[in-house]
C-alpha cells in the first residue's frame, strides 16, 4: 500500500445542550453532516514526517507551531510508529469557522497512518487516539456516519465547560444517543469571510465567562433538540425541523454564541428576506446554515446582492455517509 487518501466531510453543530453545573451528565450536542466543503487528506510513507495544508486559506509561514503537526508528532511518539509520513491536506473547507474540520482531519490523519501500517482499531479507539469530542460527540460519532448525531456528552466530573480544544485528555467517550439518516434536505451555507475567526484563547474565555447557564435554560434546549429536530427527522418533517432551528438560536447558549458576532445580524435578516425559512450559526461559528422552500432562489438572490463581496454562499445537501478511504 503506496498511500491512502481519505475524503472528509464537514458538520452541521446545531447545539451543545447541558452547559449547566451539577446535572447530571455535561455538554452533549446536537448535529448533521453536509457534502460541501470537503477536503481530501493523502497520507503516505516518507523519510521524516511532513504536512503541507494546501488549502488556499491556509498560511505556510504559520506551519512551524500548526497544532495538527505538533500533536501528530507527539502522537507517533506516543504509540511508538515506526517511520515517517507524508500528508498533505487539500480543499476548500477552512477550519475554526463552524465546519468541525479540525477534528475531521485529525481522525483522517490518525486512521490513515495504523491502515498504513496495516493496523486494526475499533471506532472508539480511533475516537479515544484522536483525543477529539471532549465537549461535543457530533464530529467524532459522525465521521463514520454522517446523517444527524444527538449525543449525551460526557460523566459530569469537577472539570471546567470548555471548548473541545481544550478537553483533549477528557478519558470518557462521549455517548452517543442516536445516530440516523436525514432526508435529502438542501442546505444553504454562507461563509463571511470579513469576520475574524475565534482563537483557542478567544474560545476558552468565552465558555469561561458563560458558563454555567441555568438549568431552566438548558430544560428548553434540551426540549427544541429532542422534541424538535430529532423527531422531526424521524417524521421527515422540514417545517417542524425549521422551526426548531429558529427556537434553538433564541436559546441562552446559542444567543451567547451569537453575541460574539453582532455583524451576522443584518445578513441574517438579508437571508430571511430573500426566502429562508431558518437560518442558524453552526457551533461558535461565525458560519450559517439555512434552509428554504426554494434554496436556488435564496442563494442567486445572495450571489446578486451586496453581500457577495464579503461572503461565499452556496448550496449543498445532507450527508448520509461517513468518510470514504481510497486505498492507492
Amino acid at each position: 500500500m503506496n498511500n491512502i487518501s481519505i475524503k472528509i466531510f464537514p458538520r452541521i453543530h446545531i447545539n451543545l445542550l447541558d452547559m449547566s453545573s451539577n446535572g447530571y451528565r455535561m455538554n452533549g450536542g446536537v448535529g448533521f453532516f453536509i457534502n460541501n466543503p470537503h477536503l481530501i487528506v493523502n497520507i503516505e510513507p516518507n523519510s521524516t514526517f511532513q504536512i503541507e495544508d494546501q488549502r488556499s486559506l491556509f498560511q505556510p509561514q504559520d506551519f512551524p507551531q500548526h497544532t495538527l503537526y505538533k500533536w501528530l508528532e507527539q502522537h507517533i511518539l506516543d504509540h511508538k510508529i515506526m517511520g515517517g509520513f507524508k500528508i498533505s491536506i487539500q480543499g476548500k473547507a477552512p477550519s475554526h469557522t463552524g465546519f468541525g474540520i479540525s477534528t475531521a482531519i485529525r481522525m483522517a490523519c490518525v486512521e490513515g497512518i495504523h491502515l498504513l501500517g496495516k493496523k486494526q482499531v475499533s471506532e472508539n479507539q480511533l475516537i479515544q487516539q484522536s483525543c477529539r469530542g471532549g465537549t461535543s460527540g457530533i464530529g467524532v460519532h459522525g465521521y463514520f456516519t454522517g446523517g444527524l448525531v444527538f449525543d449525551l456528552g460526557h460523566e459530569r466530573n469537577k472539570a471546567e465547560l470548555l471548548p473541545s480544544r481544550n478537553q483533549e485528555h477528557n478519558s470518557h467517550l462521549p455517548l452517543l444517543l442516536k445516530s440516523m439518516p436525514m432526508p435529502n434536505w438542501e442546505v444553504g451555507v454562507l461563509i463571511p469571510h470579513h469576520i475574524s475567526t475565534k482563537t483557542n484563547k478567544e474560545e476558552k474565555d468565552f465558555f469561561i465567562r458563560t458558563c454555567p447557564i441555568l438549568k431552566e435554560q438548558v430544560y428548553e434546549s434540551v426540549y427544541h433538540s429532542l422534541f424538535g429536530i430529532l423527531a422531526s427527522v424521524e417524521a421527515k418533517d422540514k417545517l417542524n425541523f425549521c422551526n426548531a432551528i429558529k427556537a434553538i438560536q433564541l436559546q441562552t447558549w446559542k444567543q451567547a454564541e451569537r453575541g460574539l458576532y453582532p455583524e451576522l445580524r443584518p445578513i441574517e435578516e438579508k437571508l430571511y428576506e430573500f426566502g429562508a425559512d431558518a437560518v442558524g450559526m453552526s457551533s461558535l461559528g461565525p458560519m450559517l446554515y439555512f434552509f428554504s422552500t426554494n434554496l436556488e432562489q435564496v442563494v442567486d438572490s445572495l450571489k446578486n446582492s451586496e453581500l457577495i463581496e464579503c461572503c461565499s454562499v452556496f448550496k449543498t445537501n445532507v450527508r448520509n455517509k461517513g468518510r470514504v478511504i481510497v486505498h492507492a
